[in-house]
């Protein structure tokens, strides 16, 4: 009988190397960590928790006043959806069996029966990268309530790795599960925040929800956006720029109505040109 190919017998080393690295992590932490403490960590992460309580949050009346959270908010929600999808088609792709250790694990959908990659590793990994990734613009919201922002992304971080290492301390999952649902979580905030985010998605929806307002502070509250000043001198209404994306101190207006001159620098706004 030939040998099995050379890809086919690495691969199988590594299995078998997951497999008994997680088997001995579960049972060497069994007596230090109570499970009810890593089952609440279970539950922190599980997205029949998340989805509910974002998209409450997103239609509570606090993000519409607050429209650097909404833009957070909606950027999470998208994330989220794609997440979802990708390790839904992994998992039923790979199809790899979860521990045969793992109790008491209620499973919801088909496809949770399969272990790799775990989902509970990529979703806490996708939030807590994206707001690291979005401290900038969580500084103003948080810098009204005075807290700091490093002090979440710490509490956050903190949170997203104690999760991902409980899915292998309950049995849920092998490491290997583990590491590549982290890694598709960060890889995926990246991709959310710098291309599939709430700017991108307003601007197939024609345009007509915009996202992002990134404005200077003016004592406790967010500029007013109800005028602008090209550089022209003339002024316009705001309902005249729903195409408008802040960014740090500058909003650059992709659409306008300028009554003189239309060159690009008259599109061009600063924030003191505000009224």
């Amino acid at each position: 009988m030939d040998p099995p190919p050379p890809s086919t017998s690495i691969l199988r080393h590594l299995i078998n190397f997951d497999t008994t690295l997680s088997l001995s992590l579960y049972n060497l932490t069994q007596p230090i960590f109570p499970r009810s403490f890593l089952k609440l960590l279970e539950i922190s992460g599980d997205g029949r928790l998340f989805f509910p309580i974002l998209i409450s949050v997103l239609l509570s009346p606090y993000p519409s006043s607050s429209p650097v959270l909404f833009t957070v908010l909606v950027n999470l929600l998208i994330g989220s959806v794609l997440d979802l999808i990708l390790i839904g088609i992994i998992k039923h792709l790979v199809r790899r069996p979860r521990p045969v250790y793992n109790k008491h694990m209620f499973l919801t959908f088909a496809v949770d029966h399969w272990s790799f990659p775990s989902g509970h590793a990529s979703r806490v990994c996708f939030i807590a990268s994206l707001i690291y990734l979005s401290s900038g613009l969580a500084s103003d919201v948080l810098g009204q309530l005075e807290y700091d922002v490093k002090r979440l992304n710490l509490i956050v971080v903190g949170w997203a790795s104690a999760t991902s290492v409980s899915r292998v301390l309950l049995g849920r999952h092998f490491v290997f599960d583990v590491a590549a649902g982290a890694g598709l979580g960060v890889l995926n905030a990246v991709l959310v925040f710098r291309v599939l985010n709430c700017e991108f998605f307003s601007s197939i929806l024609s345009r007509k929800l915009l996202c992002v307002f990134v404005f200077p502070m003016y004592g406790s509250g967010f500029v007013k956006w109800d005028k602008l000043r090209c550089k022209d001198g003339t002024t316009e209404d705001a309902g005249n720029h729903i195409d408008g994306i802040a960014a740090g101190k500058e909003i650059y207006i992709l659409r306008g109505n300028c009554e003189n001159e239309r060159d690009l620098e008259n599109y061009f706004i600063t924030w003191a040109d505000l009224d």
